[in-house]
């Protein structure tokens, strides 16, 4: 089950890095609209909203909710990563959430990476098909992943 779960999570991410990956090379490209954003995404159009802003080596997601803003929220800053955003005194928020790309990008291609390694140490381990041959209830000697010399060893 829990190799099910890995997988499915590696699977996620890995779309979410090339998702982000495309996003950011479409980041750069010559045709700025009026407000500078590359690309923008709706995620929800519904009451809140939410968008996501692409901007060169940037990423902006944003949310809406009522249209009375006429409160600053306090912003912060830290490692490149930036928030902030207004309110109103009747719930109304609008906030910002602004990234660099290669951080995200790094952050969600680990877990596909650490998928990618632990393949690579079950096959190191059970072999080029999959198993370890086993002879009179012991592993093969210099076969499947077994050196010969753990094997003689405990013989």
């Amino acid at each position: 089950m829990r190799r099910w779960t890995f997988q499915i999570v590696s699977l996620i991410s890995l779309l979410v890095c090339i998702s982000l990956c495309v996003l950011w090379a479409r980041s750069y490209r010559p045709v700025p609209t009026a407000t500078g954003a590359r690309d923008s995404v709706w995620l929800w159009k519904g009451t809140p909203h939410y968008w996501l802003i692409s901007r060169p080596g940037q990423l902006t997601l944003c949310g809406q909710r009522g249209k009375n803003w006429d409160k600053p929220l306090r912003g912060h800053e830290a490692l490149g990563f930036r928030f902030g955003g207004r309110w109103g005194d009747d719930g109304s928020l609008l906030w910002n959430a602004t990234g660099p790309y290669w951080p995200m990008a790094v952050f969600t291609a680990v877990a596909p990476l650490a998928h990618v390694g632990a393949y690579v140490r079950r096959r190191r381990v059970t072999g080029s098909r999959g198993f370890v041959p086993v002879f009179d209830g012991k592993p093969a000697e210099g076969m499947g992943g077994v050196p010969a010399v753990v094997a003689a060893a405990s013989a």
